[in-house]
């Protein structure tokens, strides 16, 4: 078995990994917010791969106390929702409420099955000075 040499390619070499992601049942990612690091074998071929994203996600949201649960947001959602579908691939939010997870549901939205890990870098650079 040949050691892995790893590098990260460009979007024009992404196609290269089409028959991989087919058989995951996983999208190509969008070049413009992806980096992709792959692992080579001595010939090539791909043997290993990691993507990194640039998830596009809804929040944080504001409205006044005054203005909730008197329909306010419906005529902004469906705009949102519009810009969604014609702008981008996916998108995330993080319920952090039950009215954020009426959002997420009015914007028909699927509940992950999976667990989300966060890592803010800000927080080391902020708290590192």
């Amino acid at each position: 078995m040949d050691a892995l040499r790893f590098r990260f390619i460009l979007p024009e070499e992404f196609r290269r990994l089409e028959e991989i992601f087919a058989r995951e049942n996983w999208a190509i990612p969008d070049p413009s917010v992806s980096r992709i690091l792959v692992g080579e074998d001595s010939e090539g071929q791909i043997k290993a791969v990691n993507v990194v994203q640039s998830v596009i996600h809804i929040g944080p949201a504001y409205l006044a106390e005054e203005y909730r649960h008197r329909g306010v947001w419906r005529g902004p959602m469906e705009a949102l929702k519009k810009e969604l579908e014609s702008t981008f691939g996916g998108v995330m939010l993080v319920a952090t409420s039950p009215a954020v997870e009426r959002i997420a549901q009015f914007l028909e939205m699927q509940k992950s099955e999976h667990t989300l890990y966060l890592k803010d870098f800000n927080d080391e650079i902020e708290g590192g000075a």
